[in-house]
């Protein structure tokens, strides 16, 4: 059963990555301690851990199997143990962990720790989102008062940011009355509306330029649609219908729903730029996709006038998980494109990573739980 394989492939690469081989640590320290020169960390706590972990949760939530959340749950812990160190806008997708857990703990995980494990871990969960709520207050933002990518490149808004940040923006805001959160999260989201789509194709560039206002990277890039989708998605189920911005916001992610279902091909899957029919399939931007898709379904934000999502949304993650099952093999998630460099750097590298084993995960568990497996 894919979920089960896949559970158990997820919790190994929490564990392990990224690896560090011999020849990588002899060149850091050939760097740092003759070259003397700034080396980057080795970042145990980015996003591609963070989806594991919600890939994890996800299979929890479909399946009551208590050592997914444990497993999700132990990752927090070690983050705890390392101080909760945040280097980029990338760790914050650990706080919307945090919240997922808490909330899995509150809602029918409790019989997966004693009583004392069970407050340590919802203790833990609190600490992680203040830590990140106290990083967002103290970052700089841009002119137009949101969250840059990265400090070196103050005026780069990236898609990548609307699924790392916004949810946690948004459902810890609600959570606990901090409308400044709420507010951030919004903006953030609606900026890349207006600055950051192609008005042709109805998809994303990858990012902007605050500054300039050029638009930078491929239309349509496979992931960067997953992180719009996901940001939008996840953030209108904290956010309530009363707020100001909530009907854009949804007719938003309508839009772009229906502009990525209309890429998918014949064979059923999406290309790495959905746009790219004949190259290469990505299953990391199809689980990507077709999760958001499928939790906007199942929560009623893909409804059409009369009440019901339309049936093609349906076929799409149906014919979808059909693709993405061929390409998960003994546990792992191949297919999958390697890590973006930034703005028109996509290395053409697909094989097994963290960001498609997560992915692919939570998208099975997700269809398990609306009645698809």
């Amino acid at each position: 059963m894919e979920i089960r394989a896949l559970a158990q492939q997820a919790a190994e690469q929490l564990s392990s990555y990224p690896s560090v081989n011999a020849k990588e640590r002899c060149k850091r320290l050939l760097k740092s301690g003759v070259l003397r020169q700034k080396t980057a960390p080795i970042d145990r706590f980015s996003w591609p851990c963070a989806m594991l972990g919600e890939g994890l949760l996800e299979a929890f939530s479909a399946t009551g199997e208590n050592a997914y959340l444990i497993a999700s749950a132990g990752y927090l812990q070690r983050w705890k143990t390392r101080k909760f160190p945040i280097y980029y806008v990338d760790n914050i997708m650990n706080a919307n962990l945090a919240l997922r857990i808490e909330d899995a703990v509150l809602q029918g995980g409790e019989n997966s720790f004693s009583a004392a494990g069970r407050q340590e871990l919802l203790e833990i969960c609190k600490e992680a989102q203040k830590a990140c709520a106290d990083w967002i207050v103290r970052s700089a933002r841009t002119p137009d008062g949101i969250l840059a990518y990265r400090q070196h490149h103050p005026d780069w808004v990236f898609a990548d940011t609307l699924g790392m940040v916004c949810p946690f923006l948004c459902g810890y805001g609600v959570q606990k009355g901090e409308a400044s959160f709420v507010e951030l999260g919004v903006k953030q989201l609606m900026r890349f509306v207006e600055k950051g789509m192609d008005a042709k194709t109805g998809l994303p560039y990858h990012g902007y330029d605050e500054k300039t206002g050029l638009k930078y990277g491929i239309i349509g890039w496979g992931r960067a649609c997953g992180w719009m989708l996901t940001g939008l998605e996840q953030s209108l189920r904290h956010l309530p219908k009363s707020h100001s911005s909530y009907g854009e916001l949804l007719r938003a992610f309508q839009r772009l729903a229906a502009s990525c279902v209309a890429w998918q091909r014949a064979d059923g899957g999406l290309s790495w730029q959905l746009c790219a029919a004949e190259g290469p399939r990505d299953s990391s931007a199809e689980a990507m996709i077709g999760l958001a898709v499928a939790r906007g379904r199942a929560a009623g934000l893909l409804q059409d006038c009369a009440g019901e999502a339309p049936d093609f949304y349906g076929s799409f993650t149906g014919r979808l998980r059909k693709r993405l099952e061929s390409s998960c093999v003994q546990g792992r998630m191949g297919d999958c494109s390697g890590e973006c460099r930034g703005f028109a750097e996509y290395p053409q590298n697909y094989g097994c990573y963290p960001w498609g084993t997560g992915g692919a995960l939570a998208f099975f568990a997700a269809e398990k739980s609306f009645g698809k497996d």
